[in-house]
């Protein structure tokens, strides 16, 4: 490989100055080649026994910034009463000349509702209807069911289906 002239002459010229700087030079040349002299060991020394003062410009700085909010707890004197989930609605309604059979579900299972039919599989009010729900009354335009809890009382209207 055939080294051009001017990369020779700039590679002569900077062996010669850092020779010229080693033997000839000044001693703060020492300074910058790394090995400490004497002045500025003692002026190192000196700078340690001086009080170190810290301001925000020395911590270094965060490039990676993570902002969270401050959690606020909510403290709350009244215990909070879950509303539980009505899962009624109203499926269907039979007609009959002296009674009205209403059936609601709750998407898997059916129940057949009757205020004054005495037979065996129909719900009466008063009966519950699951463990967690009372059948309370049923209206001529709506049904009022209950939860055993007590505190939530639904009502189910009957209007909602066209009678053809």
């Amino acid at each position: 490989m055939k080294i051009p002239l001017y990369l020779k002459v700039s590679l002569v010229f900077t062996l010669s100055l850092v020779v010229w700087a080693q033997f000839f030079g000044d001693d703060s040349a020492g300074a910058l080649s790394g090995t400490p002299t004497r002045s500025a060991v003692t002026q190192k020394v000196q700078e340690d026994k001086k009080p170190v003062v810290r301001d925000e410009s020395d911590e270094l700085a965060d490039l990676f910034p993570v902002y969270t909010l401050p959690v606020e707890e909510e403290i709350s004197t009244a215990p909070v009463v879950q509303e539980v989930a009505f899962p009624f609605q109203l499926a269907g309604l039979w007609l009959s000349d002296s009674e009205k059979i209403i059936i609601i579900t709750d998407g898997t299972r059916n129940w057949l509702l009757c205020s004054n039919c005495g037979k065996k599989d129909f719900i009466q009010p008063g009966d519950l209807i699951t463990p967690d729900w009372k059948l309370q009354a049923i209206e001529p335009d709506h049904v009022t069911i209950k939860a055993m809890s007590g505190q939530v009382e639904k009502r189910i209207d009957l209007n909602s289906l066209k009678i053809k």
